[in-house]
């Protein structure tokens, strides 16, 4: 657990595919986010009234209680201000992405995803209050500059290790994830 007063936040990242977790647990760690994973709803559930988080990054399809559903069961104990939820999901639909906002997600993120722009969201959603920089504006620049393509990157093999695993393909899908996790070290 951080302490809220040397700027770190609790950042919850629920999502059934290791890959994808891995990713976002790297990209928002190395930005001083204080992880914890789930791996299906019925965790993320759990963990929520257990422990307090500054926001939630939420996939939608998953298997057992999917992300519409526990957006919804989030709602009913917590405010948008209370507990920023922000989908992150491949069903990119107008539809899908209204149904979410509908249901009262703070955001939408497409997979695959940028990162970049996922920490300007949880930063954006996260409040003047608390969102206080991870990192000192002047290192958030260069780490970005410098990092500006290898997340999209990342994220490509991901979604495509993703697509293999699903394919039954599974030595593809690690060779992919790999590769991807070579990004951040």
């Amino acid at each position: 657990m951080s302490d809220p007063e040397i700027g770190h936040h609790q950042l919850l990242i629920v999502d059934d595919i290791s890959e994808n977790r891995a990713l976002l647990r790297r990209y928002f760690g190395s930005r001083s986010f204080q992880i914890v994973e789930a791996d299906c709803g019925a965790t993320a559930l759990a963990l929520i009234q257990r422990q307090r988080f500054d926001a939630v990054l939420l996939d939608i399809m998953m298997p057992g209680i999917d992300g519409i559903e526990v957006l919804k069961r989030i709602r009913e104990a917590h405010s948008k201000a209370e507990l920023p939820v922000l989908m992150v999901s491949a069903r990119n639909a107008s539809m899908d992405i209204s149904l979410a906002l509908d249901l009262g997600a703070n955001d939408y993120i497409s997979k695959p995803i940028n990162l970049a722009d996922a920490l300007a969201r949880v930063q954006r959603n996260l409040g003047p209050s608390r969102a206080e920089p991870a990192i000192p504006p002047s290192a958030e620049m260069a780490v970005e500059a410098k990092a500006a393509n290898v997340p999209e990157q990342a994220a490509r093999l991901l979604a495509l290790a993703t697509k293999f695993r699903r394919e039954g393909r599974s030595a593809y899908a690690d060779q992919l994830a790999a590769k991807a996790a070579q990004y951040f070290e």
